[in-house]
């Protein structure tokens, strides 16, 4: 990648009228930090993370967590 092609990607992008510090998405793709006794919820761990990708200069967080369930659960 090009010195130009990054600093493109520095820049701020609009969404609609929603506009992003920079090009920089982190996807709405899991962390894998959760555990079932969080019941798919956010946890400190999660937290923590978010905070540093946005702390490092993400321009946009999709946060991402689902439940995980037993099988013998109905």
């Amino acid at each position: 990648m090009s010195s130009r092609q990054c600093r493109k990607l520095m820049e701020p992008a609009y969404i609609g009228q929603v506009r992003t510090r920079n090009r920089i998405i982190k996807n709405g793709t899991g962390l894998f930090y959760d555990t079932k006794a969080d019941r798919g919820h956010m946890n400190d761990t999660n937290i923590a993370c978010y905070e540093a990708l946005s702390k490092g200069g993400v321009g946009l967080l999709v946060a991402a967590t689902a439940p995980l369930i037993d099988a013998d659960v109905p």
